[in-house]
């Protein structure tokens, strides 16, 4: 009885209220952990810098890793090498990065983005279209996107769309970085992740307060 109940009251909101989003846990398929391959699609060997741009990654070096105090922005997280972990529930997706024991919630319960103070991870919300989860980030803390620089600043917003592939065995995830300070135009990259049968660990950073050098040794 209870079965017929939230089925009939499912077309009644479908055919009464066209506009109410059901099916907001998405496909199922995205729960699991996932392994970055090194494949990356489309990643431009010359960004669309502005002058601004441009220059503070001109004068980008080393020493200028907020890594080196175990300060990862988002961007950075995104870019590296590590095991991530969806956990996917009714009105959020949760991302637990194995990079510096990061958690993300990404919330799909019709909110909006709200007026925030700015962090690492930002605040982020997500939709689904059809089989896609899309996501929309923003209040990031100014970063950059890879050890090589690629900054960015509280102006970024970051949309992510992550589609399952080869029988749900690959995510794809499309990635694209909107930071009118520092680039010209928006621009894409696209990431491949394969599921993965382990499980993500702890991870320890240790603040590098001088590196060792010829003469230290």
């Amino acid at each position: 009885m209870a079965g017929k109940t939230t089925r009939s009251l499912a077309v009644f909101l479908l055919i009464a209220c066209p506009g109410v989003v059901l099916g907001q846990l998405g496909p199922p398929g995205f729960s699991g952990v996932w392994d970055p391959n090194e494949y990356w699609d489309g990643w431009p060997v010359d960004q669309p810098f502005t002058p601004e741009g441009q220059a503070l990654q001109d004068a980008w070096g080393p020493d200028d890793d907020t890594g080196l105090q175990c300060i990862y922005p988002l961007g950075r997280i995104l870019s590296g090498m590590w095991l991530l972990e969806i956990l996917q529930t009714e009105g959020r997706v949760t991302i637990l990065y194995e990079f510096d024991n990061k958690v993300r919630r990404i919330y799909t319960d019709g909110r909006g983005l709200a007026d925030t103070f700015p962090s690492l991870m930002g605040q982020s919300i997500g939709r689904w279209e059809g089989d896609t989860l899309v996501v929309e980030t923003a209040s990031l803390e100014a970063g950059f996107i890879r050890f090589q620089g690629l900054p960015y600043t509280r102006d970024m917003r970051l949309t992510e769309r992550y589609n399952l592939a080869e029988n749900e065995t690959k995510l794809i995830v499309e990635y694209t970085f909107d930071d009118p300070n520092y680039y010209g135009e928006p621009w894409t990259v696209s990431r491949i992740y394969a599921r993965s049968d382990l499980e993500i660990r702890d991870s320890d950073c240790m603040v590098r307060e001088q590196l060792p050098t010829a003469s230290d040794e």
